[in-house]
């Protein structure tokens, strides 16, 4: 059973919330203990797996950031040049 670690919860609330209540109390349910298990076994598997992805993606997005910033800075730098030299150029 694989899935994201949401798709994986999902299904563990489901098996709990669908569970037969245990005799005389309905706060306790009966659940099949090997595939609860199994499940969260899985969401342990994949969670390390869904938090690289959010790092990297996170990572990306910095860097992607950074490089406009200096992407910016360089076009700012380069306008401010030529309309300083434009100006200078008038008063000659």
């Amino acid at each position: 059973m694989a899935g994201s670690v949401e798709e994986l919860l999902d299904l563990l609330y489901t098996e709990i919330e669908e569970a037969k209540n245990a005799p005389l109390n309905n706060d306790r349910c009966v659940i099949e203990r090997d595939r609860v298990l199994d499940m969260i076994d899985d969401v342990k598997a994949e969670l390390p797996v869904e938090i690289k992805r959010a790092k990297d993606l996170v990572a990306n997005r910095n860097d992607y950031i950074a490089s406009a910033s200096e992407r910016i800075s360089s076009a700012f730098f380069s306008a401010s040049r030529t309309m300083a030299s434009s100006f200078t150029s008038r008063l000659a």
